[in-house]
């Protein structure tokens, strides 16, 4: 009976077949030939389906676009400014703050020639205290396709860097926590740095130390010396 069923999915009866024999068999197995009629009814799908295919449609598979930070050359400019966290640490320590200032003056004028916005990065880095945390916020927001989502603490950063310089009123020997405000500005550096290196894989990332700097390293640790020493020098 089996056999019978499948002679007619396969091939039509011949003229000889008996078709009383085989509308039997299909009636004595229904199952059979719900079986056979979704599996010619797939065949045919599968068939009509190759012979219409255009070899030459582009593709339908998902292509991933090549990040943009491949396609820049060397040329390509930085959003940001550019230095190594050991020296903004050293200046900012022995320059007393002032290196502090100069780095917001010169954050200010990348992001102004970049936006375009009329601003004046050195009024901006004056008063620091107000700006600061547009700054950060600019870091954090800043946006790429090869870059990945910021956690840049953008308001703890800002309290935390306003407090601590606000800490060289305090007297001895606690005035000295001043010089740690600089430690807020390190993950932003961090990010600024990272930022850079995907949008401009070629430019100068100010690691050197110039004679400038070695002088102000020089001469600020000197007096930063002798500062430490008159807070803790016994009087007596």
């Amino acid at each position: 009976m089996k056999v019978k069923v499948k002679r007619v999915y396969e091939s039509p009866a011949k003229s000889d077949d008996p078709p009383e024999e085989v509308e039997i068999a299909s009636q004595k197995s229904p199952h059979h030939r719900l079986d056979n009629a979704i599996r010619a009814a797939f065949v045919f799908i599968r068939d009509m389906s190759m012979s219409e295919r255009n070899v030459y449609a582009p593709p339908t598979a998902r292509v991933s676009d090549v990040p943009e930070s491949h396609a820049l050359s060397g040329d390509e400019s930085p959003p940001f400014f550019s230095t190594s966290v050991l020296k903004l640490v050293l200046l900012s320590l022995f320059s007393f703050g002032i290196y502090e200032l100069y780095w917001f003056y010169r954050q200010w004028k990348y992001v102004k020639e970049r936006e375009g916005i009329d601003i004046q990065p050195f009024w901006r880095a004056f008063f620091g205290f107000f700006f600061c945390h547009a700054f950060f916020e600019k870091v954090r927001s800043y946006d790429h396709p090869a870059l990945e989502r910021s956690s840049l603490a953008a308001g703890p950063l800002t309290a935390g860097w306003i407090l601590f310089t606000l800490a060289w009123r305090l007297p001895d020997p606690y005035w000295l926590l001043d010089n740690l405000a600089v430690l807020f500005l390190i993950p932003v550096q961090l990010r600024v740095n990272h930022i850079n290196s995907v949008v401009a894989p070629g430019h100068d990332r100010n690691v050197r130390f110039t004679w400038l700097n070695w002088l102000t390293l020089i001469l600020g640790g000197g007096l930063f010396t002798l500062a430490l020493f008159g807070t803790f020098a016994d009087p007596g």
